[in-house]
């Protein structure tokens, strides 16, 4: 028999598949949607920075969702295991330009686009660098800097949002990224879950799928919160895993020790 099935419910409601209209309004969430409705009103550029898995990516899709695509033009992209040049060809492709040879002329090339963008067709661009803690060259901020360079400061015609680990403040903070950090509009730190945002969740999660959080013990979801340490997706993960374990077991309720169990399954896997 099927988990879900098992339990009643008529969909896994613990995955980040989900239509964002149900997306959980957390504090978290809540904090960095504002600041990111403040960077649409008064572009600039916006910090937003967690452990991974607390949602920023999540508060992310919600707020591209909602935006008028004959207003905005979105480009998103990871900054992965890529090289500072290769990062500004794949930025010039995104914004309909041929790529050149040189990473200057790729960084003139993608600050014009977004300029004529802006000011002839009235559509803001919006560029979302997400993993950012992964950059580690010294001069990539200067680049960005460099990109972002309007009208001698006069006005902002891109909206850049860089989002990633707690380690990308630290990296921010070294002396040759201060100028480029001291441009940063708005910025946020997420706190993760409390307890009670947890017990929340798992009940709004539940009636998403037309079933009870009844069927988890008070225990078991003090225990969820102690394991999941504030992280949505590690939540998900648990309570998922914990679901089908007591589905195996025949339980007619989920305990702390399904929890703390499916914890220890979800550490080892990963």
């Amino acid at each position: 028999m099927q988990t879900e099935t098992y339990w009643g419910m008529t969909l896994n409601p613990f995955t980040k598949e989900l239509d964002v209209k149900d997306i959980f309004e957390s504090e978290d969430m809540r904090q960095m949607s504002q600041r990111l409705e403040h960077l649409r009103n008064y572009p600039g550029i916006g910090l937003f920075t967690a452990p991974s898995g607390y949602g920023k990516s999540l508060a992310l899709r919600k707020f591209t969702a909602r935006l008028n695509p004959n207003l905005y033009k979105v480009v998103y992209t990871p900054f992965t295991s890529i090289s500072e040049s290769d990062f500004f060809r794949i930025v010039a492709e995104r914004f309909g330009l041929e790529p050149a040879y040189r990473r200057g002329a790729n960084i003139s090339n993608i600050n014009e686009r977004m300029t004529r963008l802006c000011k002839d067709q009235k559509i803001m661009p919006i560029l979302i660098i997400d993993e950012a803690q992964n950059i580690r060259s010294a001069g990539f901020f200067q680049s960005l800097q460099a990109m972002m360079n309007f009208e001698i400061d006069y006005r902002n015609y891109c909206i850049l949002i860089l989002s990633g680990e707690v380690d990308l403040n630290n990296t921010l903070d070294r002396g040759q990224n201060q100028a480029f950090a001291q441009r940063i509009t708005i910025n946020y730190d997420f706190q993760g879950l409390s307890f009670e945002e947890t017990s929340e969740y798992i009940r709004t999660r539940m009636a998403l799928a037309n079933a009870a959080s009844s069927i988890f013990d008070p225990a078991a979801i003090e225990s969820a919160y102690e394991c999941c340490q504030g992280s949505v997706r590690k939540l998900n993960s648990i309570i998922s895993t914990a679901l089908l374990i007591g589905c195996n077991e025949k339980a007619r309720s989920v305990s702390a020790e399904f929890i703390r169990q499916a914890a220890l399954e979800v550490s080892l896997i990963k």
